[in-house]
């Protein structure tokens, strides 16, 4: 039995949640990138830090979909 453990847009989307940033439940790709642009001029270094740790776990643990991975390289 094969295990994949994908990450798309709506899983990405909730990753945002969990670090406190507000992104709409059904928005598309571009908004979700406008949306973390926001949120990244404005982060503290310490939420920087949270964000890129969780897009390093995501890279390494998990199969990102690629309208996802530009999104991680923020």
């Amino acid at each position: 039995m094969m295990y994949a453990n994908l990450v798309d847009l709506e899983d990405f989307i909730f990753q945002l949640k969990q670090l406190g940033i507000e992104v709409a439940p059904n928005a598309n790709v571009e908004q979700v990138k406008a949306q973390l642009t926001q949120w990244l001029a404005t982060a503290t270094p310490n939420e920087v830090k949270a964000f890129k740790t969780m897009s390093r776990e995501l890279a390494v643990d998990a199969e990102v979909l690629p309208e996802v991975e530009p999104l991680l390289a923020r």
